[in-house]
């Protein structure tokens, strides 16, 4: 596990990696600029007060606070939007490290976009479940690696695997190792959590679970 991590991460100065994550960064950054346009259009028709003056300070301060507080989305964003891309990381390894495997099924964007936003769902929905745990001290740390490493262990196993296994197999397989898996999520959940790294997380995981795939025994 820790070869394929330092091959992923070794990796990622690969130009088709490298695209990947600056479509991330650069999507997010343009539908965080088009949200704040949006708003300083819509602030411009508010009129609360008589003074021009101070509703010109009103709709500044308006403003920073949302561009501030959109920017705890960021990651969020980004992650979803290299959710669409995920499988070229995938391939950009296979053929790297695994130059003599059969081709992989083709997945479409159709497919791409289902699988990320049924993961941005679940794992919103899940949280949220959980967030009141998140106000007890150590138990959220717990709570919080456990149930994301869960979560992306699975979901990056199955948008690797899908490319070469139908989904009875997969999940039989996914099953028989869930305990690698998990350790593979719960570390994809620690770097989540570390700022700027967690940009480039999807795109390290998907490049680690490929290797992670091709070493487990069938």
């Amino acid at each position: 596990m820790i070869d394929g991590f330092l091959k992923a991460l070794k990796q990622l100065s690969d130009p088709r990696l490298k695209g990947v994550l600056w479509m991330g960064a650069l999507g997010a950054l343009s539908l965080e600029i088009a949200l704040w346009a949006l708003l300083w259009w819509g602030l411009s028709f508010l009129r609360l007060f008589e003074w021009a003056w101070l509703d010109a300070s009103l709709d500044v301060g308006l403003l920073l606070v949302v561009m501030i507080a959109s920017l705890w989305f960021f990651p969020v964003l980004s992650t979803l939007i290299v959710g669409f891309f995920l499988e070229r990381v995938a391939r950009a390894v296979e053929e790297r490290h695994y130059p003599g495997l059969p081709a992989a099924r083709e997945v479409g964007l159709g497919e791409s976009l289902f699988t990320a936003l049924r993961f941005g769902l679940v794992s919103l929905g899940l949280n949220l479940l959980v967030l009141p745990l998140y106000f007890i001290p150590l138990l959220n740390l717990g709570v919080f690696l456990l149930l994301n490493g869960y979560l992306l262990g699975r979901e990056y196993f199955e948008l690797v695997g899908s490319r070469r296994l139908e989904p009875g197999p997969l999940a039989v397989k996914r099953l028989g190792h869930r305990g690698r898996l998990l350790l593979v999520g719960m570390a994809g959940a620690a770097l989540m959590a570390v700022p700027l790294v967690n940009l480039a997380v999807p795109v390290l995981l998907t490049a680690w679970m490929v290797h992670v795939a091709q070493s487990l025994p069938d």
